[in-house]
């Protein structure tokens, strides 16, 4: 599935924002489908992970998930309005929902399993820092800002392959723990272990995000 990113202010057929419904609504049902194989697995082999794959513009205005863009306001959420130099305005506020979700919803399911006795699952995200994807493919740029954010993108991000490693960690890392973050120390470079801020780990946003996901999916997503 790939990843949508800065996308115009539109519905998918089920009412919800398209970059919502594709980087979370479509990961939190998957893992939901999932989860009965993967705690069979954790429990026959001692390890099975699940692994969000989120991004460093998870930044949001109001510095935390806002419940509206998680109902089906899709196509009234903003409109398509945006800077991808800067990556601020609607269509990357959109953005920046749906990768902090990501992140919500790991520490959601980490906090969940954690309360499970004897889970062996482990649940970790990681970022890939500024790397050189398609990515940028399909969003609004000509004239000078398509300029200025090819050169940029040609002399100051990482391979595809570099901004890989933090993912590659987080699945295969032997000494990864449930409810870690990892990624490139700055916008590129080496792997670290990233320490989550507030809006994260919020309880409150857990609880809301959780909610609104299994309404949106139709699951009771049981552990």
């Amino acid at each position: 599935m790939k990843e949508e990113g800065g996308t115009p202010d539109i519905a998918t057929k089920d009412g919800y924002d398209v970059q919502i419904q594709t980087n979370h609504l479509s990961h939190f049902l998957l893992t939901a489908e999932l989860l009965p194989l993967i705690e069979k697995e954790a429990e026959e082999n001692g390890d099975a992970r699940v692994v969000n794959h989120s991004s460093k513009a998870r930044m949001t205005l109001w510095n935390g998930l806002e419940e509206k863009y998680f109902m089906k306001n899709g196509g009234n959420l903003g409109g398509d309005g945006g800077n991808v130099l800067i990556f601020m305005g609607a269509r990357f506020t959109r953005y920046a929902h749906s990768k902090l979700a990501n992140v919500v919803f790991g520490q959601g399911l980490h906090t969940k399993l954690c309360a499970k006795k004897n889970s062996k699952v482990r649940v970790v995200s990681c970022d890939p820092g500024a790397s050189k994807t398609s990515l940028m493919e399909g969003m609004p740029m000509g004239g000078l800002e398509g300029k200025i954010v090819a050169f940029l993108s040609d002399h100051n991000l990482q391979s595809a392959e570099d901004g890989s490693m933090s993912l590659l960690l987080a699945m295969m890392g032997s000494k990864v723990i449930s409810g870690e973050y990892y990624a490139p120390k700055m916008l590129k470079g080496r792997t670290v272990l990233e320490t989550l801020a507030r809006r994260e780990t919020n309880p409150d946003s857990i609880d809301m995000l959780w909610k609104r996901s299994e309404e949106a999916t139709g699951v009771t997503f049981t552990i």
